[in-house]
């Protein structure tokens, strides 16, 4: 939609349209040196106090006082690597679950894309990879058919009739309920 009103407001100058959407995006470069690392990505890293300086200088801003000796509280060094193998790194495919050897944090050795179509990692001959293979390569799949519907659909939104930015911006509109209920639909059914 607001590809559209761009193109309203530079009347379809396709090179202002070009750089009114580049420039942004280069400009979120300098949030790399403005933006602070996420404290619980520094915690899956083993790296805790710099995020507990991260929660400090977060708590300073927003007018809140902690205590001189507040420390980020992690029961046991066992209960940390449990935590975050179990919640943190499945949600980021670029952290590796940390594993526990004399009480200190070692990461694993990064994962491979050939690790999803070799033998188990017992070496019995897959087992429980045959399932990971699958859905991979259903979700591939999955992928190239939408993506490949939706670059259709929106080139073709032109000849449908009609003004082609007004098209576009119909559908534009159409995607909120579309992305609604797929949000909707992925809660509660899957």
């Amino acid at each position: 939609m607001i590809l559209c009103g761009l193109g309203w407001v530079f009347k379809g100058d396709w090179h202002l349209i070009q750089w009114a959407t580049s420039v942004p995006g280069v400009l979120t470069v300098a949030l790399w040196w403005i933006l602070p690392e996420s404290p619980k990505w520094l915690l899956a890293a083993g790296r805790i106090t710099e995020a507990e300086d991260v929660v400090r200088k977060a708590a300073d801003r927003n007018g809140k006082t902690l205590a001189e000796n507040w420390k980020l509280q992690v029961s046991s060094i066992s209960d940390f690597s449990t935590f975050v193998s179990a919640h943190i790194c499945k949600a980021n495919l670029f952290l590796q679950p940390l594993n526990l050897n004399n009480n200190r944090l070692h990461e694993r050795p990064p994962g491979r894309i050939c690790d999803i179509f070799c033998s188990g990692s017992d070496g019995s001959g897959g087992g429980g990879r045959r399932n990971l293979i699958v859905w991979t390569l259903v979700i591939y799949l999955n992928w190239f058919a939408n993506s490949f519907v939706y670059y259709g659909l929106t080139l073709n939104s032109g000849s449908i009739g009609g003004s082609y930015q007004w098209n576009f911006f119909i559908n534009g509109i159409l995607e909120i309920p579309a992305y609604s209920i797929t949000l909707y639909v992925l809660l509660k059914v899957s």
